[in-house]
């Protein structure tokens, strides 16, 4: 496995960054750090945020709502990274905010492919 923090920062290496990344998160979740795993998640999703690959975020953020189950019973502790700022909420209603949230992201990448083509 790669270590991500000895690969460059530049675009031509962001394809082995994120699949690092990815490999650092399934052991992560493997050894049952949620906290440490969504921390990871929201590292991911910004890496491909600040090369607009809208759609990569998209799934990167999906990875944190796949962690709830659609339940309304019981709370989840407010979080807040970056444009997402949840409060207290049920399982559902996290995973229905952060869907939103990744639905806003393959919006962004369909009006970025619009003015690519024109």
């Amino acid at each position: 496995m790669e270590n991500v923090r000895e690969l460059p920062e530049t675009p031509d290496w962001a394809e082995e960054r994120a699949a690092a990344t990815y490999q650092m998160l399934d052991f992560i979740k493997r050894i049952g750090r949620q906290g440490l795993y969504i921390r990871f998640i929201h590292q991911l999703k910004d890496l491909f945020v600040r090369e607009k690959n809208w759609v990569s975020a998209g799934l990167a953020l999906k990875l944190h709502a796949d962690l709830y189950d659609w339940t309304t019973g019981g709370d989840v502790e407010a979080f807040a990274d970056g444009d997402l700022a949840l409060p207290v909420q049920t399982p559902f209603e996290r995973k229905e905010a952060i869907y939103r949230h990744c639905l806003d992201y393959f919006g962004k990448s369909i009006s970025f492919s619009d003015t690519l083509f024109r």
